[in-house]
């Protein structure tokens, strides 16, 4: 626009590094949903003002980039998976989704639209390879990803795990970083945008640095996971000297609720949730609450399609009720903090705790290998 040679060689030269970097680490800021609308905003404007072929080719490689990374993690204008940085309209429900109705129009837009970015005026195509992957949910997929975290001291590897089909997306981040104002988003169930009067995230979190209530982010370290398709473990082993109390969030929806146990369905789903202690249900307007008192504690969910429960002969949640009924967790703290899971599957799953930021995660007897997730 002004002709500075100087300071367009100095933008061209950053954004060949940032590219390399991006390429070889992926996005440090996994999830981040601010900063990577920022990126996209960014490059789409330099893409669309700068007339120079070389330059507007390396933009088009990172824009691809880009959308490829936000079609992996879609559903249905959801970003599914773990959050390192996550503000109140990313979490427990996706409303920061100008930029996926326009480039994808899967779902239906809300009213309420927080930063539109210029989204539909900033337009920049996604490649047909992301929008296939972004569109196309038929097949049940496990992402497993290597993410890169740099800080003043060390450099850490993480392991990202979403399991995603067409009627939800489960998982999160094994490990817990401390990110920039405590706002990683551990782990979560996310169901499609299918309606505005509920949230769209189900999740448990023992509160860390700057939670605050009605807000559920800012988790503290004592949690250990399990992932594992359909079904997520988390056991928190609390210190004595703090909060005992762990808060779970989940969609609107029908609710039997029984001691240390609720059976639910949504529109398109059936939840089992198991809690190591006992807890209490609070309705909200687009969520129920629940708090859980006690230490140590723990949480295993399992969700199951409408569709498969049907092929499966269960026709109702009642129905779905009484068969998973049969299979609570057995949660053992008698030398370690321990719980083992047999799933709808039949499968073996067993989360054991010896102490804080020390697990160990079975699946039929053998150790999980996060040695296959890579960039």
């Amino acid at each position: 626009m002004f002709g500075d040679e100087g300071l367009t060689e100095d933008g061209v030269q950053c954004l060949r590094e940032t590219l390399s970097v991006v390429q070889q680490q992926g996005m440090h800021e996994y999830g981040a949903l601010p900063w990577f609308w920022h990126w996209v905003q960014a490059y789409t404007c330099a893409w669309t003002l700068v007339d120079n072929p070389d330059i507007k080719t390396t933009l088009s490689d990172m824009l691809d980039l880009l959308w490829k990374e936000r079609a992996q993690y879609y559903l249905k204008g959801t970003w599914v998976g773990a959050h390192s940085r996550g503000l109140r309209h990313d979490i427990p429900q996706d409303t920061n989704v100008l930029f996926d109705y326009v480039q994808f129009g899967d779902f239906s837009l809300p009213e309420a639209m927080p930063r539109t970015e210029y989204a539909g005026f900033l337009f920049y195509e996604a490649p047909d390879s992301a929008k296939q992957i972004a569109l196309n949910r038929d097949q049940p997929t496990e992402l497993t990803k290597l993410v890169t975290k740099t800080t003043d001291s060390q450099i850490k590897q993480l392991h990202s795990y979403v399991y995603i089909t067409e009627s939800f997306a489960s998982g999160g981040m094994w490990e817990r970083f401390n990110e920039f104002d405590n706002e990683q988003h551990r782990w979560d169930v996310t169901l499609p945008l299918i309606t505005a009067d509920s949230v769209n995230k189900a999740f448990f979190f023992h509160p860390g640095n700057g939670y605050a209530e009605h807000d559920p982010r800012h988790q503290s370290e004592f949690a250990e996971v399990l992932y594992h398709k359909n079904v997520i473990i988390a056991l928190y082993p609390i210190p004595e000297t703090y909060s005992k109390q762990i808060i779970g969030v989940l969609p609107k929806g029908l609710w039997l609720q029984e001691p240390q146990a609720l059976f639910g369905a949504t529109e398109q789903l059936y939840w089992s949730v198991y809690t190591m202690q006992p807890y209490q249900m609070e309705e909200l307007t687009d969520r129920h609450i629940i708090t859980s008192e006690g230490t140590p504690n723990g949480v295993v969910i399992e969700v199951m399609s409408c569709q498969e429960a049907e092929q499966r002969d269960l026709r109702n949640l009642q129905e779905f009720a009484a068969l998973v009924r049969l299979k609570p967790p057995f949660f053992n703290r008698t030398d370690a903090l321990k719980v083992d899971y047999i799933n709808l599957n039949q499968e073996s799953l067993q989360l054991s705790v010896h102490k804080p930021g020390h697990s160990e995660a079975l699946i039929n007897g053998h150790t999980v290998d996060l040695g296959r997730y890579v960039r």
